[in-house]
């Protein structure tokens, strides 16, 4: 049996962004960036993170069809060596991570599109690590068959 389609999302983007210039292999998913931040040799980095989930019912008849959207966090970790040099480098990656989504939306029909959402930047330069993150949000538009949620429609 196929794995859910949230999976297959999750795991057709983690190979998507795998390989990006500037993080490279360093792409860790179900990592939580704020709980198990990233090592020194792990950045810079990105972790992905399956979010919440809305779901509406499209169509009545048994089998129901659902629409869901699904809430995906990447985010990427850079050392914050001055403000403006992790600046640029969190938008190197964000134009990176766009560019790779822009030119496979569906994730190979995993999802019909993932939307961007929102862009946060966070710059911690206390403690003995400091680091800067931008927490990119983007929704996953999904829809399959009640008795079927392993194959998109």
């Amino acid at each position: 049996m196929a794995l859910h389609l949230r999976d297959q999302i999750m795991d057709a983007l983690a190979t998507l962004l795998t390989g990006l210039t500037t993080t490279g292999a360093r792409v860790f998913v179900d990592r939580d960036a704020d709980s198990e931040p990233l090592a020194d040799g792990q950045l810079p980095g990105l972790t992905i993170m399956q979010r919440d989930e809305s779901s509406e019912t499209v169509s009545l008849p048994q089998p129901r069809i659902f629409q869901r959207l699904l809430d995906i966090e990447i985010v990427a970790h850079v050392k914050l060596t001055t403000p403006t040099a992790a600046r640029k480098q969190l938008n190197l990656i964000d134009k990176e991570v766009q560019t790779a989504i822009a030119g496979s939306l569906s994730l190979g029909g995993a999802c019909k599109h993932l939307t961007p959402q929102q862009v946060d930047f966070e710059f911690d330069g206390g403690g003995d690590k400091p680091m800067a993150r931008a927490r990119m949000r983007y929704q996953a538009l999904y829809l399959f068959a009640e008795n079927a949620p392993d194959v998109a429609m």
